[in-house]
Order: C-alpha cells, then sequence, then structure tokens
C-alpha cells in the first residue's frame, strides 16, 4: 500500500495532499507552519522559569524556487504576530538544502513560531526551523 500525505483546512476538514492541484477554486493556497508552544527547557533545563530573548529564527529549507516568506514569532499563544517577509530561494531551484535567517527581537518565557508562503504555484519545503535565543534572566510578576 502507498504512502498518502494529508493536510487540515481552517474549517477541521481533512483532504488528501495531490500536487497536482495548484490552486483552490482559482484562489491562491496559503501554505504554513506553526510550532507548538516552546520555552526551550527541554534542551536548555537551566531556563526553567526564565526569560529568553529570541535573536531570530534561522529557516533552513530546500530550494525550490524564489518565494515571499512571512516569518513570524509570538510571546502570547498565537494572538498577536511579529512579523518578517523575506525572498528566500532562486528563481533557478536548484533543490538545494539552503538557508535563511529571520530576525526578530522578542523577549518572553513562551514562543511560537510560524512561516507562511501564499502561491498558486511552487512547492514550500521547511527542513528545520532553529530558534536563535539567550537568556533574558529571573522570571518576575509584575
Amino acid at each position: 500500500m502507498g504512502q498518502a500525505n494529508y493536510l487540515g483546512t481552517d474549517n477541521g476538514e481533512v483532504m488528501l495532499f495531490s500536487d497536482t492541484y495548484a490552486a483552490d477554486a482559482g484562489e491562491n493556497i496559503v501554505s504554513q507552519v506553526v510550532t507548538a508552544r516552546l520555552n526551550f527547557v527541554d534542551k536548555y533545563p537551566d531556563l526553567e522559569d526564565k526569560f529568553v530573548t529570541v535573536q531570530g529564527v534561522k529557516l533552513v529549507y530546500v530550494d525550490n524556487g524564489a518565494f515571499s516568506v512571512v516569518g513570524s514569532v509570538s510571546i502570547d499563544g498565537g494572538e498577536n504576530w511579529s512579523n518578517n517577509t523575506q525572498t528566500i530561494g532562486t528563481a533557478g531551484a536548484d533543490g538545494k538544502i539552503k538557508s535563511q535567517t529571520f530576525s526578530f527581537t522578542a523577549t518572553g518565557q513562551y514562543f511560537n513560531f510560524k512561516f507562511a508562503y501564499t502561491a498558486a504555484t511552487g512547492v514550500f519545503h521547511i527542513v528545520e526551523i532553529m530558534a536563535m535565543i539567550n537568556d533574558a534572566g529571573e522570571h518576575m510578576e509584575l
């Protein structure tokens, strides 16, 4: 039996992925990934109960062409986003793994990251997302 990929829609439907479709009823398709809420303590236990400053996020991707990508960070569970739009890849689409840094300065305890691409054609292929962080001190209630 072959492998199949599925996508979820905004209204909760699950659809079979097919690369033969390039648009949705003539409208561009939004392709995005949103991380879970992160505090980095799984990798850095000493950050427990501390503020963290994110200086940027490195997006590792496969060069499938030149795309305008919106990278975003949220410190409030996804209610508000700080955005940084950059063009990644090359017009030649050499298929090589490359990276692009999206600069942010956000301080908090918990973070979500989002990367989005909107178009009727193309393949947006993320390999890895890496946050560049610094310890910003003890957490305190104000």
